[in-house]
């Protein structure tokens, strides 16, 4: 399990650093590395949790954004 928040974590910092800009404005990136590691290493269904923490991370980070950029028009319930 630490093995896997770890390569999460790393997952995350390298969805920071592209490779390749493309002119369209995406990029190339090495985020699937460290979760492709952990399920070839452990097995399929670890690499899915990995996969899902990491999801969980991009999740909350986007929403940790979106409610300081827009605090003013986020209505919590």
């Amino acid at each position: 399990m630490t093995e896997m928040v770890i390569s999460a974590s790393l997952a995350l910092i390298l969805h920071y650093v592209a490779i390749i800009q493309l002119p369209q404005g995406g990029n190339i990136s090495l985020v699937m590395a460290p979760i492709l590691f952990i399920a070839l290493k452990n097995g399929v269904v670890d690499g899915c949790v990995c996969g899902l923490i990491v999801g969980i991370f991009f999740v909350s980070i986007w929403w940790i954004f979106f409610y300081h950029r827009y605090k003013c028009c986020v209505i919590i319930f």
